[in-house]
């Protein structure tokens, strides 16, 4: 069985490209039903700066082919599109596979070095699949051990000293742009999880005024509640950007919510002031033409590598020293999966040992009627340190087996083939029917 995992990501695609294949909360269980019937198991993971698709499958080649043709689904799930997707769209298996989901969890794959919003959407990613009956045991096991990996990694590492994400540094960018966030008054448009993070990051630089508008008032109210700002509708959102002197954007609308034409009309109402927007959203949340209006900057996930790049170097060093963890909790996931596979086999052999020896050890007793309790009780205890030394070897061998058809070849010597797990019975089923059993 092999893990399997194939997407797009900042590294690999352009904006336009990931947005194409981005997937937000509402449609998500909805393709992962899709991706069940396509897969068998799926896990998708889908940020702003990704999105991938997990599965397991006997056969590698025939898995990466089938999530591929999945990939591609998601992508003219809307429309068709001239840019082949081929040239994005990068393919891991096994260890390789492991070892990527490892250092995604552990933010060392994202934009922004050590970002700690990527657990959250992991185990988000995860709890979808275990929503829509998506995910094998064995895959759940992968996410779960990258999970605890990346909480490993944060622990003993200095890549989440201090917190630096996409919002907070979208915040700095922005920051950057309007020349000082003191005493200015922002809009903020969605109150997820980017958007409180980004209110808190305004907050701590200084801004008098927040504004928050959500599809979600009760979140709005809660946000605005908690930083002294001011909840809105979604409705009164684009009459508010006439007010303010930035605008930040991070819902997970399907389409743009703020039109080119609601920034012309604010923009109509205040002629000498400038307006800049940040778009952390993905797909975008603002028209392109937006940016073209006259006295509007409009930042969008693109204008941030500059920034990460500069928080990259800061924690490299850190980085190196997360990705040797990392490396060594790929082997040990490793052990751990197939020792846990291994496990009904050694159990099978250690009752057919005891059976056995419980058999021949009454024989002997039998004959041996004279015996005091005492020396019944010392044969009793030599006969069980026989069969614990006998069996240690093949103990030992078979919890450090990395493919089935050794087991196969254990299972066959001491006639337990019925006792292996389903892929270990197929290896030996096909060895008889071969002749080699």
């Amino acid at each position: 069985m092999h893990f399997l995992v194939a997407g797009v990501s900042h590294n690999s695609a352009p904006v336009e490209r990931l947005q194409r294949l981005s997937i937000n909360r509402r449609a998500l269980p909805e393709l992962l039903h899709q991706g069940a019937l396509h897969l068998g198991d799926v896990v998708i993971l889908s940020t702003c700066n990704r999105t991938e698709i997990y599965s397991v499958a006997d056969d590698r080649d025939l898995g990466i082919n089938r999530i591929l043709e999945f990939l591609a689904i998601i992508d003219e799930r809307k429309e068709p599109s001239a840019d082949p997707l081929s040239p994005y769209v990068y393919t891991l298996t096994d260890d390789d596979a492991t070892r990527h989901l490892f250092r995604v969890a552990a933010g060392l794959d994202a934009l922004v070095l050590g970002e700690p919003e990527i657990v959250g959407q992991v185990s988000h990613a995860l709890r979808a699949a275990g929503e829509a009956s998506s995910v094998s045991a064995r895959l759940s096991k992968l996410f779960h051990h990258a999970l605890r990996t990346s909480r490993k990694v944060r622990r003993n590492t200095a890549i989440g000293q201090s917190r630096v994400s996409v919002s907070s540094i979208g915040v700095d960018l922005l920051e950057r742009g309007v020349g000082g966030l003191k005493g200015q008054t922002v809009l903020i448009v969605g109150a997820g999880e980017t958007g409180v993070q980004s209110a808190r990051a305004l907050k701590r630089n200084g801004v008098s005024d927040i504004l928050v508008a959500s599809r979600r008032s009760e979140s709005a109210v809660n946000l605005a509640a908690e930083l002294g700002g001011t909840s809105l509708t979604i409705e009164e959102m684009p009459a508010a950007i006439a007010g303010v002197d930035a605008v930040i954007t991070c819902t997970a609308a399907e389409y743009p919510i703020v039109s080119a034409e609601d920034v012309r009309r604010a923009m109509d109402a205040r002629p000498d002031r400038p307006l800049f927007i940040l778009d952390l959203a993905m797909p975008p949340d603002v028209e392109l033409e937006a940016g073209r209006v006259t006295g509007v900057t409009l930042y969008g996930l693109e204008a941030l590598t500059g920034i990460a790049d500069e928080h990259r170097s800061e924690r490299q060093a850190a980085a190196e020293h997360a990705g040797g963890i990392i490396d060594r909790e790929v082997e040990h996931f490793k052990e751990l999966l197939v020792g846990a596979e291994s496990e009904p086999l050694i159990r099978a052999l250690g009752e057919r040992a005891e059976a056995v020896r419980s058999e021949e050890l009454a024989r002997a007793l039998r004959r041996l009627r004279s015996l005091g309790d005492d020396d019944r009780e010392i044969i009793d205890a030599m006969t069980r340190a026989i069969v614990k030394k006998l069996l240690a070897d093949p103990i030992s061998y078979l919890r450090e087996l990395e493919d089935p058809e050794s087991a196969s070849a254990v299972a066959r010597a001491f006639d337990l083939s019925e006792e292996l797990p389903a892929e270990y019975q197929e290896d030996a089923r096909s060895d008889r029917e071969d002749g080699t059993a």
